[in-house]
């Protein structure tokens, strides 16, 4: 699964993230009312698989539900708090 740069997606457990590009075919989740600036909550690897602080989780990248986009203009907006 491809997920969207810049898009607002929920976990499971119902947690707003920004999903951005990471390295290697990876992807970092932000909290979305901090940010991209502030430390990612979640790094999903190449295979799919979200980690937290290295830690396998129970969740992959299918259990993740986009619900918008938002530009880089509204992505500076935000602030880390």
């Amino acid at each position: 699964m491809y997920l969207n740069e810049n898009s607002i997606y929920v976990l499971p457990d119902g947690r707003e993230v920004i999903a951005r590009s990471g390295t290697h075919g990876g992807y970092f989740l932000h909290d979305r009312l901090k940010g991209s600036m502030a430390p990612p909550l979640y790094l999903i690897d190449k295979s799919g698989q979200l980690l937290s602080w290295g830690r396998v989780t129970r969740w992959t990248i299918n259990d993740l539900r986009e619900i918008r986009h938002i530009s880089p203009q509204q992505l500076q907006q935000i602030r880390v708090v």
